[in-house]
């Protein structure tokens, strides 16, 4: 029937309907012709641009339509770009950023991730997550994009490398766990040393969450030069706080 049919072609009854109807009247299943301008490009031209597009990610729209016109010869404005990649499901979007990685870093990433996979949610209750972060108070961003389809946030085309930071900063710590978290710490100027990292994080922030949670929590931290001090290694280990080895 053609409901079957629709529903075996993904589309709606009435598309069917009008497709047999045409078939009957003039014996063809082509569409008849339409009154307007006529499309600028054509399918060959459109599966072009989109893999001209997946070959320069991080083209603009009207820099594409630049490369797109000396290849082709065809000239359309930059807003029938945009519409065929659209149309193609690709959309500029702002890019995922990480930092360089190398082969070895992948790997090493790759085996903690294999390591803690199958770990349960009681276990990742356990866990005090904590970092520094820098708010740059000078910064531009650019506003790059990257043209991506969905579920493409993370491939590895579409992400930005960036070297942090620039211009004038505040530096601040904090730590989470499942249902809570620490205060926060704004860390005055100077560099993070292990004994200040000691000091003024550890000591009076990290101790006294721990002894409030009153659970053995895991401690997790990242691979700053700071954090893997000596005077660091030697204070947890001194107040018994389980350490999580970070990739």
């Amino acid at each position: 029937s053609q409901r079957r049919v629709a529903r075996m072609m993904g589309v709606s009854h009435s598309v069917i309907s009008r497709a047999n109807q045409r078939h009957r009247e003039t014996g063809l299943y082509s569409e008849r012709p339409r009154s307007g301008r006529p499309v600028s490009t054509t399918p060959r031209d459109d599966r072009y641009l989109t893999n001209l597009t997946l070959r320069n990610r991080f083209h603009s729209a009207r820099r594409l339509n630049n490369d797109f016109a000396a290849a082709t010869g065809v000239i359309v404005s930059t807003q029938t770009i945009r519409n065929r990649l659209h149309r193609a499901n690709m959309h500029a979007r702002r890019p995922a950023q990480c930092v360089p990685l190398t082969p070895a870093h992948r790997r090493i990433r790759l085996n903690w991730a294999r390591e803690h996979v199958r770990w349960t949610r009681q276990q990742w209750r356990r866990v005090l997550f904590t970092d520094e972060s820098r708010f740059s108070l000078d910064h531009n961003d650019g506003r790059s994009r990257v043209w991506r389809r969905p579920g493409e946030r993370f491939a590895d085309p579409c992400i930005a490398e960036h070297d942090r930071y620039g211009g004038g900063s505040v530096m601040v710590w904090g730590g989470i766990t499942y249902a809570n978290r620490t205060r926060l710490y704004v860390v005055p100027r100077g560099a993070m040393t292990g004994v200040r990292y000691r000091d003024e994080v550890l000591e009076p922030i990290v101790v006294p969450f721990a002894e409030n949670v009153g659970q053995n929590i895991i401690f997790m931290d990242d691979n700053a030069r700071a954090h893997r001090a000596r005077v660091v290694t030697e204070f947890l280990e001194g107040q018994g706080i389980e350490r999580m080895e970070w990739p």
